[in-house]
């Protein structure tokens, strides 16, 4: 729920104003089939049953409220939902396909994507994508990478970013994939190129000790930042509802 919710915020782009939960475009195969969202199908069709059983819900509001119940659920943080998103009746609003975050991309990128485009700061880009990582895990099918950032998989708490910090990482290779991943020691635990890079980078790593540190600001941060997120892309009346120029 969570990865779904995330990728049908992350491909907004202000320059063209398309993307973002805005309209609802992970309903439509020009965004769905983008190769970034394999492994998706089995929660959009778990969602899309959801609005067919309550059509005055929008796709656009069913798409990102779940990821705040997880949240919830697991132990985490209240993040704040505001509903009343429209759904763009065509696929002229939809973006292009490859917006969204890569695995392997190094500190340059990360920055490229997450300040110049969704327009999130270190401390929020950290917080974003320690959130999502520290909770369930990789599978080789969907993605090519496999294994977990944690030991507890279900449970919320700032145990990614202590891993992260803590363990020895080798660059290593997921077994009859050959793609590169990282591992610790006894290879129970595995990191992208993406959370290695934030050792790298300064910027980024101060941010990971801060949250190593202090959950409490962690969970804070988070939550501010995921509904910075759901907002992308969402221009509102002041009634709240969203207007989309069609």
């Amino acid at each position: 729920m969570i990865r779904f919710t995330w990728h049908c915020c992350a491909h907004y782009d202000p320059a063209s104003g398309t993307g973002g939960s805005s309209g609802g475009p992970m309903g439509f195969a020009q965004e769905f089939n983008d190769i970034g969202n394999t492994g998706l199908i089995t929660t959009k069709s778990y969602l899309d049953k959801i609005q067919h059983q309550f059509p005055w819900i929008t796709f656009a509001d069913v798409y990102t409220f779940p990821e705040c119940v997880a949240f919830e659920e697991l132990g985490g943080p209240k993040i704040e939902w505001k509903p009343g998103r429209t759904d763009c009746p065509g696929p002229n609003k939809v973006p292009v396909m490859g917006r969204l975050p890569v695995a392997s991309n190094d500190s340059d990128l990360i920055k490229e994507v997450f300040y110049h485009r969704l327009g999130f700061n270190a401390r929020e880009t950290v917080a974003l994508i320690g959130g999502c990582h520290g909770l369930g895990g990789c599978h080789a099918r969907y993605s090519g990478f496999n294994g977990t950032w944690t030991r507890k998989l279900f449970t919320w708490d700032n145990g990614y970013f202590k891993a992260l910090l803590e363990e020895n990482w080798c660059l290593g290779v997921v077994p009859e994939i050959g793609i590169e991943q990282y591992y610790n020691e006894d290879k129970s635990l595995t990191m992208l190129n993406t959370d290695i890079e934030f050792l790298k980078c300064p910027e980024f790593k101060r941010w990971v000790e801060i949250y190593a540190n202090n959950e409490a600001f962690f969970n804070e941060q988070l939550a501010t930042a995921f509904a910075k997120l759901l907002e992308l892309g969402v221009i509102r009346d002041k009634d709240g509802v969203q207007r989309i120029k069609i």
